[in-house]
């Protein structure tokens, strides 16, 4: 201000000598205290613009001051919700650690509780669901007629997560589930190019023949996580997070099936297969900033579980002929 001002003294300097040249002759000029008074009110003036020129420029850096703060608290928000869609897409936000989407921070991070659901889509793949199959009545050769199955189709799952984030560390830990039950049916009568129809599931004397035959199975699913894990900045654009943990899963699968006609009257196939299992989970996940808008997730994970499977299988099929016969194990 000090530099403006001395050279706004100067041009009020230049402009009154200039005034004083131009009187005409015999003119009075002002006086000394008069050109004094000259100065001092062109100072005022220079130093008055000077100060509404310093407050404008004060008020526009704090204005964009309060924008640039309320952009952090957005995104700061929008970091603690969590970005993301569903996990198995393999693009979206940024996601989290594991199969849910859990927002990512740096070492720096804030400590809170954040919690996530996602529906998935699954598709039990399973074999030893076979149950009937046409044949030639002559030879009685099994598989002339193709071979009927139960086939699983896509079911919706249910993930979720709840975790909390330890300040200032990078540490986290999370407990997740995942839970499937799906059910699926499958029906046959006696088909018309092999006029017999055959139980696969038969009894070992291996004589019976049905008209019809349904089967039913299903599958049951849960998964529990518990880990401990620790978020990481490789570079601007790449996250990483290791993690270790416990994990317990339980599986249970029933296969029903009914024949009817023909040597029966009603005969009935159950079995039944639980396992429970449990142990340890590891592994590392990253996320990429593809720009855009757009990043980039994997995870790889190795589990070592111990556990115990129970099988049960009862079969009971009644003849016409008054004949009963059972199978249980």
């Amino acid at each position: 201000m000090n530099s403006g001002l001395r050279q706004g003294t100067a041009c009020a300097l230049f402009v009154m000598l200039g005034m004083l040249f131009v009187l005409p002759a015999g003119a009075e000029g002002p006086s000394n205290a008069e050109l004094f008074q000259m100065i001092l009110e062109l100072k005022v003036k220079v130093a008055t613009v000077q100060a509404n020129a310093a407050v404008a420029r004060a008020r526009r850096a704090e204005k964009a001051l309060r924008q640039t703060q309320d952009e952090l608290a957005v995104a700061r928000e929008q970091l603690e919700v969590g970005g993301g869609a569903v996990e198995t897409a393999g693009v979206s936000g940024r996601m989290g650690p594991g199969s849910a989407p859990v927002p990512w921070t740096a070492a720096d991070q804030t400590g809170n509780i954040y919690a996530s659901l996602e529906a998935i889509f699954l598709r039990p793949s399973t074999n030893q669901l076979h149950y009937a199959t046409g044949s030639n009545p002559d030879t009685l050769t099994v598989g002339i007629g193709g071979i009927q199955e139960v086939e699983y189709d896509y079911e919706v799952g249910l993930r979720a997560a709840l975790g909390y984030r330890f300040p200032n560390t990078g540490g986290n830990v999370i407990l997740r589930y995942t839970g499937l039950d799906a059910n699926e049916s499958d029906s046959v009568m006696v088909p018309a190019d092999s006029h017999t129809l055959r139980p696969t599931l038969w009894h070992p004397d291996g004589r019976d023949n049905a008209d019809a035959a349904s089967a039913t199975s299903q599958i049951k699913l849960d998964v529990f996580d518990i880990e401990a894990g620790y978020n990481f900045v490789v570079s601007d654009t790449l996250d990483m997070r290791t993690f270790g943990g416990l994990r317990y899963a339980s599986l249970d699968q029933t296969f029903d099936v009914i024949y009817t006609g023909d040597e029966f009257t009603t005969g009935i196939s159950n079995s039944s297969v639980d396992m429970s299992v449990y142990g340890v989970r590891g592994g590392v996940e990253g996320i990429w900033e593809a720009g855009h808008g757009f990043s980039i997730f994997g995870m790889g994970a190795a589990s070592l579980l111990a556990g115990e499977i129970e099988a049960d299988l009862r079969r009971i099929f009644p003849r016409v002929l008054g004949e009963f016969l059972a199978l249980t194990s």
